[in-house]
């Protein structure tokens, strides 16, 4: 089994060096933290956390959905032991989980006892696993001499701004030793413990993301300011999250708006090229009950119990397959098409296996890369509803696939298993060619670009099919 959504690596290539080969070590297995492996590696998030210690006004967290995925969303809140019960079977049905975070749905840290008796549990029995913890920081620095000796070894910090008059408007209060801070008084409290935090964290040699909110007409303008603060502090990856509107919220109140996929994408490239900063591009904003792969809730039902050799097997298997498609995107790279200054966006459809190979019309997603010579670099992820709802719902409604190929205008390509007639004319008059592939993604990639190159435009391309599948069974 492979993850469902998995772009591959694109981390190192375009903007930096290669990591070292003891950061590699450090994030080779980690989902979040390299965008290889979280199409190899899975996690899970144990929710043992509902109390929160800061009042965000885009949070609600009475607001809950099964079907939803945000952080802050948890269907059942865990007992330490209830917790690793979940790890056990999570192992049985995903044994190439590689992490196990806590990440709310409050704070982690606004519930001491419970968070760290929780690690202490897991590490426990399940040493192998990395523990990966998500916090505003507020406390951070109170408890992290135990998340070092319990083994911690990467987090991840919310931070929002690093002026409180920006954050008087993100929080409506703070509290902190069993005092409430409101207004500029809270935010800046915050700053002062979140940036304390990112120092002692770096002192420690904890890796460490930050995750930014970017909330248009309140932080938006102020967001490099926050990037060059936290990389000067020692952030080794940076994530620009869209405010998503929660029903109950502040902000949903006040009707502010969500950020288009071209605002959020304006400030990850501005980080990178402007700022030097690695941004992790292939979230998918994480429930705190999340168990899998990234983008896929699995489920913790019992299934015949694996033993730890047969999950050393199942992560041994993962390894190889990773290093594989090192190789393929070597190879590719090696050969890609010269475009003398140009670049080509190409959308692919994705279904899992590190493949190109579903259908146009029944993709959820669409995997957004940029090409240019020498270089495939992941863009972002745009989720899509499909127009494709079951095998009599196809074309019934033109405005579904009229709104499909408005989300792609800004592509030059689609690449897919499977489309229908329909579609390709429709992408066809808006000027995006579709590509008919099934294989690696770099490799699909970089033959449909040569195609491109050479091929006059309004031509239909079906690219070699390359059927290389792994089952997932050993």
């Amino acid at each position: 089994m492979q993850s469902s959504q998995c772009p591959g690596f694109q981390g190192y290539r375009l903007h930096f060096d290669a990591p070292s080969e003891s950061l590699r070590r450090r994030i080779d297995d980690h989902p979040c933290y390299s965008e290889e492996a979280h199409c190899f590696f899975a996690r899970i998030h144990l929710a043992v956390a509902p109390r929160c210690n800061v009042f965000c006004n885009y949070c609600n967290r009475k607001f809950d959905c099964p079907n939803e995925s945000r952080p802050g969303v948890a269907s059942t809140v865990l007992n330490p032991k209830e917790a690793v019960r979940q790890v056990e079977l999570v192992l049985e049905r995903v044994p190439w989980t590689t992490v196990v975070g806590i990440a709310g749905p409050g704070d982690p840290l606004a519930n001491p006892q419970e968070s760290l008796q929780t690690f202490r549990l897991v590490h426990r029995e399940f040493p192998d696993l990395m523990l990966c913890l998500s916090t505003n920081g507020l406390a951070l620095t109170d408890h992290l001499d135990e998340l070092v000796e319990l083994g911690v070894s990467h987090v991840t910090l919310t931070i929002n701004m690093v002026d409180p008059e920006v954050g008087r408007s993100i929080y409506s209060w703070v509290r902190y030793g069993g005092i409430v801070y409101r207004g500029w008084e809270g935010a800046e409290l915050l700053r002062i413990q979140q940036m304390r935090a990112l120092e002692e964290l770096r002192r420690r040699d904890i890796l460490t993301k930050v995750n930014i909110v970017l909330i248009p007409e309140v932080n938006d303008f102020h967001l490099p300011e926050v990037v060059k603060e936290v990389q000067r502090r020692g952030a080794f990856l940076v994530n620009v999250i869209p405010l998503l509107l929660v029903p109950g919220s502040k902000f949903e109140k006040q009707e502010v708006r969500e950020p288009s996929l071209e605002e959020r994408r304006v400030i990850q490239d501005l980080c990178e090229r402007k700022l030097g900063v690695q941004v992790m591009r292939h979230c998918r904003l994480c429930r705190a009950d999340a168990a899998g792969f990234l983008g896929q809730q699995e489920e913790t039902s019992p299934r015949p119990a694996r033993t730890p050799q047969d999950r050393g097997a199942f992560l041994a298997e993962a390894r190889r397959r990773r290093d594989r498609v090192r190789r393929v995107r070597e190879e590719v790279l090696e050969t890609l098409v010269v475009l003398d200054g140009r670049s080509l966006r190409v959308a692919v459809a994705s279904r899992g296996g590190r493949l190109v190979n579903e259908h146009f019309g029944r993709t959820r997603e669409f995997l957004i890369f940029e090409v240019t010579s020498g270089a495939i670099r992941l863009l972002e992820i745009r989720p899509v509803a499909g127009y494709c709802t079951g095998p009599q719902s196809c074309g019934d409604e033109p405005q579904s696939l009229s709104s499909l190929i408005s989300l792609l205008s800004d592509c030059h390509m689609v690449l897919c298993s499977r489309i229908g007639l329909d579609p390709v004319k429709a992408l066809r008059q808006a000027g995006i060619r579709p590509v008919e592939a099934y294989g690696f993604i770099d490799r699909a990639i970089a033959g449909a670009v040569s195609a491109h190159v050479g091929v006059p435009a309004g031509n239909y391309v079906t690219a070699g099919k390359e059927v290389d599948e792994p089952s997932g069974n050993l």
